[in-house]
């Protein structure tokens, strides 16, 4: 746990509060890093990768209220694009230009 934490700190993500105590606000309060996508960025990894360090850092106790998990975004972006596909394929009419987008 303490090579994640430093490896949030080293990435500009969290900062050490001394004793064993880690913060991942800034001094104003808002959060060093507002998605995942971000913070995976900035660490050089993917977004399951951070996604993963962050829910065994919730396990000990670890809150980050207000990160937007992307992996959760982009599997409802990308199922909203397919249904955009799908309608406006099936909002064709019959023809060469179906069959070629068919195919």
């Amino acid at each position: 746990m303490t090579n994640v934490l430093n490896d949030f700190k080293d990435a500009g993500l969290a900062s050490s509060l001394g004793d064993n105590e880690w913060t991942f606000k800034n001094d104003d309060g808002s959060m060093k890093f507002k998605t995942t996508a971000e913070a995976a960025d900035k660490l050089n990894t993917s977004v399951s990768n951070v996604e993963l360090a962050m829910s065994k850092l919730e396990e000990h106790g670890f809150e980050f209220d207000g990160i937007e998990k992307s992996r959760e975004n982009f599997f409802e972006n990308y199922k909203n694009s397919l249904d955009q596909i799908k309608d406006v394929y099936d909002s064709m009419e019959g023809g060469a230009k179906r069959i070629v987008l068919k195919n």
